[in-house]
């Protein structure tokens, strides 16, 4: 079916749609990803109030989104089962509430999440329809073969509410108590201009390798009055530390979501691999470097406004989605320990620039 007639059908059935719930558990990155499109869809419709359905560890991240009239957090730490069973549980808070419900995630949780909000459901047909999930839904949107973006794919298929275009750039904000809270422990967030670089992820394949990491750091050293390094605990803290040396840098642990959206929409500049905060940073406007190995920047490169996404081109078996490399010869992937500082400078003068902006480079 054409979107335009699985449009139509949503009218009919329907009627006019004034609150749509998007069902999006997780993860970090792919929360921002869908963030874009639902930009979008808000900026096509600013009359629908949109409800978000995430699992609780990103509701903090949901909440920052002006675009997002309301959040339902789900627990979904403890495997499919247990996610599937809080899925449930939250039937009694949504029934009546929404019009219509999206499941951009396409998996079985967030298809039996998505039903239980009491609404008929919109979702993919086709290959992004995942482990049985179009079993839930009421009305399907057929690939087209013209989005291969994941943000791209998602946009298409909330047009079938109404004609989307994703937002480059998102507005986030954290909570005025946040900012005061994390400016008066870090007095420099408000002083001075900062560039920031992550490197750690949740796939060892994609993180940036430990002997590159002090070069990078010398390169962004000269782009802004303090260099910040990220890191999500206090263990990868203290062993980048280590690896930075006496280097001038300043390493910041454990920031809750809401503070990672006031601290890098401060920053000047973003290097990183791909990850949640990469995409955040790209998102919140910051021009940004992303480091692409295992996975496709074709599909799921940042989104945002200025961003260069480097993966080198010379290993035959990328990308292939795989956690751990079998080719390495250390804690990353083959990829990534092919680049070289000279492309991150490189890659840094160009997203400065601003003359080729989001792009992917090889």
């Amino acid at each position: 079916m054409a979107i335009e007639e699985t449009r139509e059908a949503i009218r009919r059935e329907v009627g006019e749609i004034r609150r749509l719930l998007i069902v999006r558990l997780s993860a970090f990155g792919d929360i921002v990803h869908s963030m874009h499109a639902a930009a979008g869809l808000k900026a096509a419709a600013p009359h629908i109030e949109i409800g978000w359905l995430t699992d609780i560890r990103y509701e903090e991240l949901v909440r920052c989104a002006p675009f997002v009239n309301w959040v339902h957090g789900v627990d979904g730490s403890n495997g499919l089962i247990h996610a599937i069973g809080s899925c449930i549980s939250v039937k009694k808070k949504l029934r009546g509430l929404y019009d219509i419900t999206v499941d951009v995630q396409g998996l079985l949780k967030s298809a039996v999440a998505a039903a239980r909000a009491g609404t008929g459901v919109l979702g993919y047909a086709g290959p992004e329809s995942r482990e049985g999930s179009g079993l839930f839904y009421r009305w399907r949107v057929e690939p087209d073969g013209s989005a291969s973006h994941v943000v791209d794919k998602q946009a298409r298929l909330l047009s079938a509410v109404v004609p989307v275009v994703p937002a480059r750039k998102l507005a986030l904000a954290a909570p005025a108590a946040v900012v005061r809270n994390l400016e008066d422990r870090y007095p420099w967030i408000a002083e001075t201009s900062h560039v920031l670089l992550h490197t750690k992820t949740r796939w060892p394949s994609k993180d940036i390798p430990q002997e590159i990491t002090g070069p990078i750091a010398d390169i962004l050293a000269g782009y802004g009055a303090r260099l910040v390094v990220t890191a999500q605990n206090e263990s990868d803290a203290e062993s980048l530390r280590r690896t930075l040396g006496a280097r001038n840098v300043t390493v910041v642990a454990g920031l809750a979501l809401a503070e990672l959206v006031h601290v890098f929409s401060t920053a000047g500049l973003f290097v990183g691999p791909d990850t949640g905060p990469t995409h955040l940073a790209s998102a919140l406007g910051v021009p940004t470097v992303a480091l692409y190995g295992p996975t496709d920047p074709a599909r799921n490169a940042p989104y945002g406004p200025a961003t260069v996404s480097i993966r080198p081109y010379g290993n035959a078996c990328a990308p292939c989605w795989k956690k751990n490399c079998a080719r390495g010869t250390g804690p990353a992937g083959a990829c990534l320990s092919a680049v070289t500082p000279e492309d991150i400078e490189s890659a840094v003068k160009e997203v400065l620039s601003g003359k080729d902006p989001t792009r992917c480079a090889g």
